[in-house]
């Protein structure tokens, strides 16, 4: 985690990810980089899983599937409107959210309540015409079950929803930077633009631009970016890790000032990690 690159060189690259940033929203290069591993993307699931199971009749076309599961029960309501599938992979429950918040913002689905990341089980609620959906996953071990529950605009489900919670970053303070005259101009704007976020800072209104960085600073810099630009698309935002999560990385402990962005990442399924399969 410490090796060092050019800034300039590693920057240009993060502002080509970037896209960079118009209104601050409806950035395609980012969503893209941000995407689930492609290896998660959407892919039919045989309507007869390997334990018998089989989707019914009514179960919506709209509803993303992820791929790598198998259909382990189902039930659907005595009036046929609505019912719930349940599910079970041996993918993490991070690369699972991720692919499903992704998919759903991708999908047109309104993102009602993100994942709530609190206790056993992680929540999202997602709306979309007048259709209604709850996601609910559980970590087990060694796999992550989850459910779908899917049904008409307020009808109500067994359990509740969650009331939203939010990861918010600590303060960004916006700054300026009078050292970019030997940039090109595309790349000194978008430095400018992070800079007014507060994503980028520097001593004295320097940013050192051909200085070296490290791959947490990078990391840094890549979550708050997505988090201020998306400050109010919840579905877009990448949650920070909290302290009681296991490291990910064994020179990131959970007391590391950087730890809460590097192990938010690795959660996500943006960066190789032991909890996306890579065990190097």
């Amino acid at each position: 985690m410490v090796k060092t690159v050019s800034k300039f060189i590693r920057y240009s690259t993060m502002i080509t990810l970037l896209g960079i940033l118009g209104a601050c929203s409806g950035n395609p290069a980012l969503e893209n980089r941000l995407a689930a591993d492609p290896n998660l993307q959407t892919n039919p699931i045989p309507e007869n899983s390997p334990n018998n199971q089989q989707l019914p009749a009514n179960f919506p076309a709209e509803i993303p599937r992820y791929s790598q599961s198998e259909l382990l029960s189902v039930q659907t309501n005595p009036d046929n409107t609505g019912g719930q599938t349940r599910w079970q992979s041996n993918d993490p429950s991070n690369a699972i959210e991720a692919f499903y918040q992704q998919e759903l913002v991708n999908n047109n689905w309104e993102i009602i309540t993100p994942f709530s990341g609190e206790g056993v089980n992680s929540t999202l609620t997602a709306r979309r015409d007048n259709l209604e959906l709850t996601i609910t996953i559980t970590a087990t071990s060694p796999n992550t079950e989850y459910s779908l529950d899917y049904r008409p605009t307020g009808t109500p489900i067994a359990s509740p929803s969650p009331s939203p919670i939010s990861s918010p970053l600590p303060n960004l303070n916006p700054t300026s930077f009078n050292d970019l005259e030997s940039l090109p101009n595309p790349l000194k704007s978008h430095i400018q633009d992070l800079a007014r976020l507060g994503v980028l800072t520097g001593n004295n209104n320097q940013f050192n631009p051909n200085n070296t960085i490290t791959r947490r600073e990078f990391a840094r810099w890549l979550l708050q970016a997505n988090n201020a630009i998306y400050a109010n698309v919840a579905g877009k935002q990448i949650r920070l890790a909290t302290p009681n999560s296991s490291p990910a990385f064994s020179d990131v402990k959970n007391n590391d000032p950087d730890y809460i962005y590097i192990q938010g990442l690795a959660e996500a399924g943006l960066i190789p990690s032991p909890l996306t399969g890579d065990s190097s």
